[in-house]
Parts: C-alpha cells; structure tokens; sequence
C-alpha cells in the first residue's frame, strides 16, 4: 500500500483548499518561496444568521518567528483596500470591508508565501442593532499553494461564529489572540501548525459556515451540538449593542486569560480563544449565553461538563487499543491488543492502515508503542509469539515490519514497555530485568528485579519503576546507553506502574490504575511535595496513561472514572478539571502532537480533543534526544 506522509498530498477533497501546496515533510522549503500576487478570495460575514455590514476583513499569516509574535498581514494598498488608523491590534494594517448583505472580495491586492497558514479576520461592522466593536470572527483559508493563486482552490468563505469557534479551538495551541497566531519556524512546528490549520476542515463546511456532523473522509464523528453551542455563545455578544451589552459583559466576566485569572477580553474572538485555553472554567455561566437566541442547531439542550471539542474516530483496524503515540508528521499509531495489529491514523483522522491494521513483525497482544527518532514504529507484546519468547515488534513509519519475530525480550518475560532513550536505544521492562536494544538491533539484557515501566530523560537517565507481584520495591535510575545503576528510590506511589512521561524540570510520572494513584519524583529521585496523588484526590482514579505537553502539563486518563485530567508540573489541577466531555470509555492511552491535539484511544474508538493543549515535540523520543520535553517545538 503506497501512501504519502504529509499534509499536502492526504487527498481529502472538501480539504483540498487546506492542503495544496503545502508538504508537511519539507514545511522550511515551502516557507522560503517568493510571494506571489494572488487571485480573488470572496465570502459573506454573518453574526448568528444576520449579515454584518461594514466590518473590516483583514488577510492574515501565521507568524513563523516564534510564539507570541503578531500574525502577518498580507493586504497591501488598492483600490478597494483601506489603511487601519484605528491605534489598535490592526493600525497599520490594510482591509476591505463588507457590503450591506455581508459580502466582501479580496482580488489582486494580497501576496502569498507558498506554505504560509491563512486566515480571515473580521472586526466590527453593524449586525444589525449599530456598529459593534467587540464583534470579532475568525474563518481558516488554509495553506498557501505553491502557486500561490487561491481561485482554484478556495470556495465562498463563509464567516461566522460556528466558522469562529472552529478556527479558535483548531490552533488555539498558537494563538493568544486573533491578531497573534504564531509558530517557531522549526521543521517540527511548521508541520504542527500546519496541521491545527487543516483540522478546521474537520469540523466545518467552510462553504457554507455550517458545523459538520461527520469528518470529510468519512470516519470521524463531529461534536456538533458542541460547536453550535459554542458559537451561540458568542451570538450572544456579536449580535449585540457593543462591549458594554449584557452578552459582551457576561461573555467577557467568564473568559479571562488565565480562566478565573488574567486579563478580560475586549473582543469575541478573545474570548473564544481564551474559553478553548480553560475549557472547565465558568462551564454553566458561558452556557446561559448560548441558549436565549439559538442561531445555530442543533445545540446543547443543557450545560456540558466541559467546553471540550472533540473527535471520534473508528476503523483503521483498531480492536482492543491499549496505547497511542504520534510520530513526527503528527500521524497517531496504536496498539491492538485485540487482534494483533497496529493502527496508524493521519493528523486528520484518516484511517491509513486499512480494516485490519498492520501486522507481522511477530505481534502478540501488542499492549505498549513508541515511535523511534527515525520515526519507526516500536511495540511492546504480551505474549509470547510463535518462536516461544516474548518481543518488540519494529515496523517503518509505512506499516511494514521490520523486525520478522522481534527483538526478544526473555522466554519468561512479558515486555511491559517500550521507550527510547537520548541516544535512541529502545527499552523494555520485564519481571527478569530489561531488555536493551541499539538502534543497529543488537538486545542486551540488564538485570533489575520486578521492573514495570521504563521512562528516559534527556540528561540520559533512564527510570525504572519496580515492583515484586504487589508489594513495593521502589524506582530505579540508570544511566544510558551503559544500563549502570545510579540509585534506587522510594516508590513515591504504589505498585505496578502502567506509564511513565518526564516534564521539562526533569520530574519522572507514573501512573498505577491498580493502586489509583500518581506518583513523581524530581530529577534527584525526591518524591514531590503531595506524591503518590491518590484516588483521594480531586480527579484521580485509576490513572492509566500519562503524558506531558508544550506548556510542561501532565495530562492523564483514568479508567477508574473516564475522564482526563490536566495537572501542572507540580502536580496542581488546572481550573475545571477533570474532563469528562466525550472521553471515550476505559481510555487506555494518551499522546499530544504537534498542533497540541490530546489524543485518547478505548476499546475501539479514538479520540482527538481540538486544540486542547500545548504543541510538543514529536515523537517523545525526539523530544529526549533534543532536551526538548515539556516545551513547544
């Protein structure tokens, strides 16, 4: 099966303005292209189902100079284009505005950088009860093609709050505001904000400004109810007097920066932005917003128990998934326990490894991946394969197995794990010790009674939690690649760890569903100040599955109540969590990608939180090799 890695060539119709010209494999060469003059762009402006006249539409870049930084403007003096002297976010910029009926054109009066990520940005205008300031809308064009010409590519852009929200939780991970929506120019993060771009093609017909029920190609299941609540509530504002009408003000009371803290927002987009950032905060209070004028159905007919987006998907082979990670290009791979095989699924959600996954590779209730640094995919099984011993399966980043029967983990020894330290050797814990293996395929064995889960920092150490059936040994440290031990340490939490992540202090998690707790030490083996966080603890049940994002949050599923929690490096909750909203049954798996995308798998479903947290360097062990965890690409 011939299949292309990368955003450009995926071939997803409705998503064909998202994707041409941009290659996710060569994102530095696509940056670099000379602008070129482009054709027309057109579209309509709607606050709920009122046209706004009068706004002012401005073209913008994503920035790719490093977070924070202001979007690019790419209008330039014309005809038809006006200079902003505003003294605001936009002063200096250019923009075209709105007719009565909410129409605008954009034609010959913009340059385009091949691979660029563009989008509209509407600002004021009258809905219809005067000119309101604070009625601000989003809507995502896409990449810019190497032709740099749009007309062939690009259908009627429709601009309202549904297209607003989608855009806002779709690269919410890079944006601050609507007029800062920026990446570092790192190969890592031209593919991760090229791919939050394309995900707003996931979640509505751009076309029509209508929210989706199913993803373009077919397998993915849309939030709908979600999305129109959420643009509802900001119906409530943009259809309004201005800044000071009861749905700006109440809008803007429930979506500070920091949630219950930071600063207000003075505009709609703001504040959508800043609700995608704090998903749990002031939940039902921004609910009340969405229900007096219901411009958009079907909506919510009740609060949720969060303001998450989410997507479901299915097929791709998926039967009993236990683990997930994703690769360099933003792709998603998991292991099925079920029916020996692994599934591999595109930062969109396309299934790419067919009705029954991939297989070979001497698969057996395959429980634990990894991805390499090259990108290659690593399996940990539980069961001994036909050859009698326990294995890592190896396979390239296309599906194929490369490692006939696998690396052997011990005729007795079940590979409970697989990770990868700073020099790229793939490690595996067994009840004997731990299995050792180079990136030239060569396996040693180390000798560490009981061990559970194997996690590496980039200081190249690699942690071990042991255990003895059920009874306590502790954590382990040693150095890598040599496997000399450095120390053992109290456990800080219970037995039989399930997983393991390192933040950017060099803090070491693990999760024991069995014991319901979480356990971190710092980098000395010192257990943190409130570790092992117990069932006890607000949003800790049964924890399986750990990971850590850009931001250097630990984010954790948990069986015990299916939910998904977000801590701080310290082991604090953020505001409104744990999440419940659309978390799939007895989730097993964890990862974060590149667009800051949560990933969750259970039983046979996959589930992909928009925008939920912060851009990471992916693969995890990429981001080891680099000094790299915990922070943005």
């Amino acid at each position: 099966m011939f299949r292309f890695k990368g955003l450009a060539l995926l071939g997803l119709p409705v998503l064909t303005l998202l994707l041409t010209g941009c290659g996710a494999n060569s994102p530095a060469r696509d940056a670099v292209a000379s602008p070129v003059t482009g054709a027309a762009i057109q579209g309509r402006v709607h606050g709920g189902q009122q046209p706004i006249a009068g706004a002012q539409i401005y073209l913008f870049a994503a920035n790719t100079t490093g977070y924070g930084a202001a979007s690019v403007s790419l209008l330039k003096s014309a005809a038809n284009t006006h200079l902003d002297t505003s003294g605001g976010a936009t002063n200096g910029d250019y923009y075209v505005t709105t007719g009565n009926d909410g129409s605008f054109s954009i034609a010959g009066d913009y340059t385009c950088t091949p691979g660029a990520q563009i989008y509209l940005y509407s600002l004021g205008g009258n809905p219809g009860s005067g000119v309101n300031s604070a009625a601000a809308l989003l809507s995502i064009i896409g990449s810019c093609p190497s032709a740099g010409n749009f007309a062939a590519t690009v259908p009627y852009i429709w601009v309202n709050e549904v297209t607003t929200a989608a855009a806002a939780y779709s690269f919410s991970g890079f944006a601050v505001d609507g007029t800062h929506v920026s990446s570092s120019g790192s190969a890592g993060a031209l593919v991760g904000i090229a791919n939050a771009f394309a995900n707003f093609g996931n979640l509505v017909n751009v076309s029509t400004g209508v929210a989706l029920t199913k993803t373009p190609a077919g397998n993915g299941t849309v939030q709908q109810t979600q999305l129109n609540a959420l643009a509802n509530i900001l119906v409530s504002c943009v259809n309004s007097t201005g800044p000071t009408s009861a749905g700006c003000t109440t809008l803007f009371n429930n979506t500070l920066s920091g949630g219950l803290t930071g600063t207000k927002p003075s505009d709609t987009v703001t504040a959508i932005i800043n609700l995608a950032h704090n998903a749990g905060v002031s939940v039902a209070q921004r609910f009340t917003l969405a229900t007096p004028q219901v411009a958009f159905a079907p909506t919510l007919s009740s609060a949720p128990s969060d303001w998450n987006l989410s997507i479901s998907y299915t097929g791709g082979g998926m039967s009993t998934s236990m683990d997930l990670a994703a690769d360099g290009y933003g792709n998603i791979w998991l292991a099925n326990y079920g029916n020996n095989s692994v599934s591999e699924f595109s930062p969109l959600g396309v299934a790419l490894s067919g009705t029954t996954g991939f297989v070979g590779g001497g698969l057996s209730q395959p429980t634990r991946i990894a991805i390499d640094p090259q990108n290659n995919v690593w399996v940990a099984n539980a069961s001994a394969n036909t050859a009698g011993y326990h294995g890592l399966s190896e396979f390239n980043n296309n599906g194929a197995a490369l490692s006939n029967l696998g690396y052997n983990c011990g005729s007795q020894a079940i590979c409970r794990s697989v990770s990868f330290d700073a020099s790229g050797n793939a490690w595996s814990a067994t009840v004997a010790g731990l299995a050792r293996v180079t990136p030239a395929g060569a396996v040693s064995y180390i000798a560490v009674s009981g061990s559970d889960t194997t996690v590496a920092d980039a200081q190249g150490h690699l942690w071990v939690q042991t255990d003895t059936g059920n009874s306590v040994q502790g954590i382990t440290e040693l150095s890598t690649p040599t496997g000399a031990q450095i120390g053992t340490f109290g456990s800080a939490g219970s037995s039989v760890s399930n997983d393991g992540a390192v933040d950017a202090s060099g803090n070491v998690w693990f999760t024991n569903a069995s014991g319901g707790q979480l356990a971190a030490v710092n980098s000395s083996g010192a257990a943190l100040a409130g570790s092992p966080f117990t069932v006890n603890y607000s949003g800790v049940s049964d924890p399986i599955a750990v990971a850590v994002d850009g931001a250097n949050s630990v984010w954790m599923t948990n069986l015990g109540n299916w939910t998904l929690v977000r801590l701080t490096s310290t082991g604090v909750l953020y505001p409104g969590v744990p999440f419940s909203n659309n978390v799939p049954a007895n989730p097993t798996g964890i990862a974060i990608d590149g667009s800051g995308n949560v990933w969750t798998s259970g039983g046979n479903v996959l589930n992909q939180f928009i925008g939920a947290g912060a851009p990471t360097v992916v693969p995890t062990s990429q981001a080891t090799a680099t000094n790299m965890l915990g922070v943005r690409p």
